[in-house]
């Protein structure tokens, strides 16, 4: 079975630049430019304070290099900053101002150091735990598939089992109450009786039973359907729906239908048996309209009824028979959508062709 893979999550640039840049050159970087805001800092003297800007060395050697390199880079910077104060002199003219500005500084660095080394600790701890349940997730979603694809199979196996039991034992049961039926009313004709006609009609009434249960037995246990099967077995259920439930159930075909697989085909004939149950369960429809259309870049299968329709809330919930339909339609890259009509309700399924990309999933029908 093919599932879809889920849409790849793209790096933007500036993250691919810094991930490099982090493996070569981060603490020489930040040296140079410590180096040139030292170098501004001592051209301009007292004229400009750019004691500030030592900081972006800081944050950079702190951040991609640890807080052991980034407190090194702090010490560097107070060092240029008060070598920088003794040459051209401070601003009070005196050694003591020079010192003084320095254990400000060094204070003030070391608080921010420790405050980024704890934030990146922090953004490194949820980018683990969101990793971790990322994985989680992914494990979760593996395992619903797999109880999705069971269930399925199972349920395949059990109709399967069942239409075959009557095929093989109640139609041939029917047969036989048929043949006897066909011999009583022969045997009440011989003796001019006027109840060989009754025999005659009942006969016929199993006759039809017969061709009833053989329809159904097909419907549970479909023989390997393709394109031509297909359009066969939906005739058939259009013809078997409005004989059992007595409604107007009619099938429309437009254009050769081109199918991929024998699975698709399948997938989708269980999608309408399980629309059309649900039409009659639960809308209570009038009448069932089965539609299958080739169109330029897929096929498309639409039910509509003309029931009581379906509330906004019952699309949205966790219905059995809704998730069976859309995982049927995921398991073969199509795409499930329930309407709403006035009245009734259609349910709408697109394949793509089998060369057609993902984004063809976004078409509109």
């Amino acid at each position: 079975m093919t599932v879809r893979s889920s849409t790849i999550r793209r790096i933007p640039r500036w993250r691919l630049f810094s991930t490099a840049l982090d493996r070569k050159a981060w603490a020489w970087v930040a040296f140079v430019l410590l180096l040139a805001v030292a170098a501004v800092d001592y051209l301009t003297g007292d004229e400009l304070e750019l004691s500030m800007f030592y900081l972006v060395s800081i944050c950079m050697t702190t951040w991609h290099r640890g807080w052991k390199l980034g407190t090194a880079v702090a010490l560097s910077s107070v060092a240029l900053e008060v070598t920088g104060d003794l040459v051209m002199g401070t601003g009070a003219g005196s050694t003591s101002s020079a010192w003084g500005n320095a254990a400000l500084l060094l204070v003030f660095f070391g608080a921010f150091v420790r405050a980024l080394h704890l934030l990146k600790t922090t953004h490194l701890r949820l980018h683990a735990r969101v990793e971790e349940r990322a994985v989680e997730l992914s494990r979760g979603l593996a395992v619903q598939q797999k109880l999705q694809n069971a269930l399925l199979e199972a349920s395949e196996r059990e109709q399967r089992r069942i239409g075959y039991d009557i095929h093989d034992s109640l139609c041939q049961h029917f047969t036989g109450a048929a043949m006897a039926s066909a011999v009583l009313g022969e045997k009440l004709r011989a003796k001019g009786l006027s109840e060989a006609g009754d025999a005659e009609q009942v006969a016929g009434i199993v006759e039809d039973g017969i061709g009833l249960a053989r329809s159904l037995a097909h419907g549970l246990a479909p023989s390997d359907l393709d394109g031509v099967t297909l359009i066969l077995r939906l005739r058939e259920l259009a013809e078997t729906t409005a004989l059992r439930a007595r409604i107007d159930c009619s099938f429309e075909l437009q254009g050769k239908i081109e199918l991929g697989s024998g699975e698709v085909a399948m997938h989708l004939y269980r999608i309408a048996q399980e629309a059309v149950q649900n039409a009659l369960r639960h809308g209570e429809a009038k009448s069932i309209r089965i539609r299958l259309a080739q169109c330029s870049d897929g096929c498309v299968l639409q039910i509509s009824d003309s029931g009581l329709g379906i509330s906004l809330d019952r699309v949205s919930s966790t219905g059995i028979g809704l998730q069976i339909m859309r995982h049927r339609a995921d398991q073969v890259r199509g795409r499930f959508e329930i309407h709403p009509l006035d009245p009734g309700t259609r349910v709408s399924v697109f394949i793509p062709r089998a060369d057609a990309a993902d984004g063809d999933l976004k078409r509109e029908f």
